[in-house]
């Protein structure tokens, strides 16, 4: 196995099978080049300055709009452990978070949509960048 790993090739593709079993891969690639454009955007720190569970929510809710748009409860579904599509939910620590959690932090009032839908708020945080 550990030669398989270094990238020999396998000589006995049947015993190989016997041996390994995968269980589950979760994609990863489009959630890491999301989340990191929106960390260099500053968008966590629009919602709220602090880290904090209901910002990593958010975030979260963001990305998986961006990467598989859906319903909101589609959204939990593809960040929850038993029905995720992609390692989102790992990422942010987010995977036994359940919809009222979700539907909690959409109503709340700690999170001001108002403040980072402002035009000149984004266009503030795009120019800091370049």
């Amino acid at each position: 196995m550990q030669l398989v790993l270094k990238g020999f090739p396998v000589v006995n593709q049947e015993k190989l099978t016997d041996i390994c079993e995968v269980n589950r891969s979760l994609a990863h690639g489009h959630v890491a080049a999301v989340l990191g454009t929106i960390k260099q955007l500053n968008l966590p720190q629009l919602i709220e300055q602090k880290k904090t569970r209901q910002r990593d929510l958010v975030i979260a809710m963001i990305v998986s709009r961006i990467i598989n748009p859906g319903s909101k409860l589609s959204t939990v579904r593809g960040i929850r452990t038993e029905t995720t599509n992609s390692s989102l939910g790992k990422i942010l620590g987010l995977e036994k978070a359940d919809k009222n959690e979700y539907y909690q932090t959409l109503q709340g009032e700690r999170i001001s949509f108002e403040k980072i839908t402002q035009p000149t708020v984004l266009q503030q945080s795009c120019l800091e960048d370049v």
